[in-house]
């Protein structure tokens, strides 16, 4: 289907299952999240795309283990990352709502590893920060962010309206970014009408 339109693809790794707690405190469950992480790139990258975005996972028992035990963390992504990049791939950590990570998480893992960045607006919006922080945080790290979930919301929630449809000023974010980047964005909208949908590229592109 993308190739009958000439279009790029970008995933999103699968998450929220015990395998997939690429932050779990039990080493056995974090070496059968990288394996079943690296199946899935792999398959990505069969499938043409080049970017997938990743949820930093944490099991049951230890919610904030990644903000416990970073280096533990680090050392897994950095390691992921690497397969990825063997896979023609590059990884994207993505910021998440109400758990790790937060933007604040993203900027101690630019210092402390090499992977790309995922910037979601609404999650950012969710955890508490102001559009001028988010601002802020793209115009400091315009280098690591190769992928945008562009989420629309009218207040602090996940809403995913459709683009231009809440009250986040896009202009600002890509005006951050400097006219040398050259990245990818997505569109998340909750809905099934693809008229919604083909707006938002139309309104996105202007």
């Amino acid at each position: 289907a993308a190739e009958a339109v000439d279009a790029g693809l970008v995933v999103h790794l699968p998450y929220g299952a015990p395998h997939e707690s690429l932050a779990a405190s039990d080493a056995d469950l974090r070496a059968e999240s990288m394996a079943w992480y690296e199946q899935n790139i792999l398959a990505a990258a069969a499938a043409g795309a080049t970017k997938a975005v990743v949820h930093v996972e944490t099991d049951a028992d230890s919610p904030h283990l990644a903000e416990a035990d970073p280096a533990m963390l680090y050392e897994t992504l950095e390691t992921l990352d690497a397969r990825a990049d063997d896979a023609g791939i590059t990884l994207c950590v993505e910021n998440l709502p109400n758990r790790y990570p937060s933007l604040d998480d993203l900027r101690q893992l630019v210092e402390a590893t090499d992977v790309a960045l995922t910037v979601d607006t609404g999650h950012a919006r969710v955890n508490g920060f102001a559009f001028e922080e988010i601002v802020a945080f793209v115009a400091d790290h315009h280098d690591r962010i190769a992928h945008f979930h562009l989420n629309d919301t009218r207040r602090a929630r996940d809403e995913h309206l459709p683009f231009g449809a809440g009250d986040v000023a896009f202009g600002e974010l890509f005006a951050a970014l400097g006219s040398g980047w050259s990245g990818t964005l997505t569109t998340e909208i909750n809905t099934f009408d693809y008229d919604y949908i083909r707006f938002s590229g139309e309104k996105l592109r202007d």
